[in-house]
């Protein structure tokens, strides 16, 4: 049975630390009462368009994911014009907290990567292919900067596995996602190796890790999968998973580089 504990506390509920998730009684059509609490929270957290889109009945939430932490809008009454019932308070409390347990311990936190770079002690993963060359892409990037590609070679890995490397006071989690440079990952193979990255973090204590988004550039897996595959592999771990997203520059050419011009006074359109 999970601990529970209840504390009473006299202080402004948007106060509270970022890691608590936080949760209110709304109305079905997300049109609260100026002054209100509910008024308060589509004030600072807005998204009521996105929460109407729900179609959520009484007695049941609408959740919403503001950085690392859940808003939970408990739906209680259609509108505001009719009464609360215990009964609709007390089933849309028992979907949330089905909603906390089936909720990952992990918790991803995705960032671009012009934000920062990853901190000395959190451990990195990227995906590889068996036969550990580089294309262009982020394992480039890796092979630059960790080199060592002779101590991975020597490991012999399979579609499915994990060449790990020690840096000092981390670790760098070569995934091997597909056998050879020019085939594509799969995801059979990133969820087998990420079980096995996930075992060798519990046996040395590894609690935070940097990735990219693993097999989403040329390898053209959907980001969402991917991320509920980590969901799922680490959903009992406490760990944080910080990912980082590259949208590269977007060049445009000038009309001029275009070569387009007007017949008549070839001025370039």
């Amino acid at each position: 049975m999970t601990a529970f504990k209840l504390t009473e506390m006299n202080c402004d509920l948007f106060d509270v630390p970022q890691n608590y998730s936080l949760a209110y009684t709304s109305t079905a059509d997300f049109f609260p009462e100026k002054g209100t609490l509910a008024w308060k929270f589509s004030i600072i957290f807005g998204q009521t368009d996105q929460l109407r889109r729900q179609h959520i009945q009484r007695g049941n939430i609408a959740v919403l994911e503001e950085n690392s932490r859940f808003i939970y809008h408990l739906v209680i009454v259609e509108n505001i014009y009719q009464r609360t019932t215990y009964e609709n308070l007390e089933a849309a409390i028992i979907c949330m907290r089905h909603h906390m347990f089936s909720t990952p311990r992990c918790r991803i936190i995705e960032r671009s990567a012009h934000d920062k770079k990853a901190t000395e002690n959190c451990s990195v993963v990227h995906s590889i292919s068996a036969d550990f060359a580089m294309c262009r892409n982020i394992s480039l990037q890796f092979k630059c900067k960790n080199g060592r590609n002779h101590e991975m070679l020597r490991q012999d890995h399979h579609t499915g596995s994990v060449a790990v490397l020690k840096d000092h006071k981390r670790y760098v989690y070569n995934l091997v996602t597909k056998e050879r440079q020019h085939e594509k990952s799969t995801y059979i193979a990133l969820f087998y190796a990420l079980l096995t990255t996930r075992d060798h973090m519990r046996q040395h204590g590894v609690r935070k890790l940097a990735i990219p988004r693993l097999g989403c550039g040329i390898d053209r897996l959907e980001w969402f999968r991917v991320k509920s595959i980590l969901e799922m592999v680490f959903a009992d771990d406490d760990i944080e998973i910080t990912t980082y997203s590259h949208e590269p520059h977007i060049w445009v050419a000038s009309r001029e580089q275009l070569h387009v011009h007007c017949v008549t006074c070839k001025r370039a359109f």
